[in-house]
């Protein structure tokens, strides 16, 4: 190849090689003005998990329960509903017993739930938990346990329990004794009989049924319930507004007292004469002045119970006759609620009932636990004692 032919190829060379430099800047500038490059599709998969576990909502309306956020640094991190849930920041505690839980309770591990009334089922988990729900499985509202919670739901009878009777022993009673009041103390009986004209107070032998002891009102006092303190005797009247206090051995009046109600009943807790009047309300007074000093309103859960009449405590709780009927209720004073009833239909025979008026009159002997109960003219007096039913 002569020398004009090498240069040609040589000049040929060096364009090619420009042209590629060329394109190749040209590339470089190129890339450099495009954005950045996109995440991959793995990536962007991880992203949307993460933002789609973020909230996990429940069955129930309203109710949402808040995993754990994945840290975005670690994209290996593993999945919150693998972790423990975190403790309630309220947790109730075991044996939790109320009439009523909020609408999200987290109970600690194993606990038991006790509800007050019987309704339908309701249990939310959180995360993995495993729930566990034993005897009747109810709840008034939701419940969310923690991980690897056991709940055991215990449904509670709604309203008092439920007595029935034996009678254990039969004493002789007056048959013409309108009994109003009656107290057994350090083996003897005291009554109070009513109706104007015929109004008493009474020593009663228990055994006999032989009257002791006795004075009579005077016409115009229509005599009520009594109670025995220490050396005294209070005896209330219906409507004449007034108490008499006695001497316990003479049954010589020491005193009286008003109040502003009528006089049905009257026992004592160990602190305040307790008084009822025929309504629904229990009056606590003052063994001293007689004064008022508190109110038992008492209720069944959802109304009062009205006509209380005779009156004991026995045991931390008022028993009281309900008027008219054949029942003795069993109420707390702490708050009122009849927790017993004792359905006592059928205690008189149908032969002595003939001439017999209502059940009225309980009295306890509280050394040996022995429980008695009669009625206006009633020919007898019961000893019994309660059977569940």
């Amino acid at each position: 190849m002569d020398s004009q032919g090498r240069s040609r190829l040589i000049i040929g060379a060096l364009s090619l090689a420009a042209v590629i430099l060329v394109i190749s800047l040209l590339l470089t500038q190129q890339r450099s003005q495009l954005p950045a490059a996109a995440e991959s599709p793995l990536t962007n998969n991880s992203t949307a998990t993460q933002s789609a576990n973020t909230e996990i909502p429940t069955a129930d309306k309203g109710v949402a329960v808040a995993a754990a956020a994945l840290p975005t640094e670690d994209p290996q991190a593993a999945s919150p509903l693998a972790a423990p849930a975190p403790d309630s920041p309220l947790p109730i505690p075991n044996n939790f017993t109320g009439p009523a839980l909020p609408a999200t309770t987290t109970v600690p591990s194993t606990a038991t739930v006790i509800m007050t009334e019987p309704v339908t089922a309701a249990v939310t988990t959180t995360g993995t938990t495993s729930v566990t729900a034993t005897g009747t499985t109810s709840a008034t509202t939701p419940i969310s346990a923690t991980a690897n919670s056991t709940i055991t739901l215990v449904s509670v009878q709604k309203g008092p329990k439920q007595y029935g009777f034996n009678v254990l022993a039969t004493y002789p009673h007056d048959p013409t004794a309108y009994t109003e009041g009656l107290q057994y103390i350090d083996g003897e009986l005291f009554e109070s009989t009513g109706l104007y004209g015929n109004s008493t107070l009474r020593r009663v032998a228990l055994e006999s049924g032989k009257v002791e002891q006795q004075i009579n009102l005077e016409d115009q006092y229509f005599g009520e319930g009594i109670y025995v303190l220490d050396d005294h005797i209070y005896q209330l009247t219906w409507q004449s507004h007034i108490a008499f206090l006695y001497d316990r051995k003479s049954f010589d009046t020491l005193d009286t007292y008003s109040y502003p109600t009528e006089g049905w009943a009257l026992t004592y807790d160990g602190k305040d004469l307790l008084m009822s009047d025929g309504s629904s309300i229990i009056y606590r007074r003052d063994p001293q002045t007689f004064e008022e000093r508190g109110r038992i309103e008492v209720h069944d859960g959802t109304d009062p119970v009205m006509l209380l009449n005779e009156l004991e405590y026995i045991d931390g709780s008022i028993w009281a006759n309900v008027w008219q009927t054949n029942d003795i209720v069993i109420i707390d004073p702490t708050n009122g609620l009849v927790t017993g009833r004792i359905d006592l239909t059928g205690l008189l025979p149908k032969e002595q009932a003939a001439n017999a008026e209502v059940l009225n009159g309980i009295a306890y002997d509280e050394k040996n636990d022995r429980i008695f109960v009669t009625g206006k003219f009633w020919p007898s007096l019961f000893q019994i004692e309660l059977v569940p039913r």
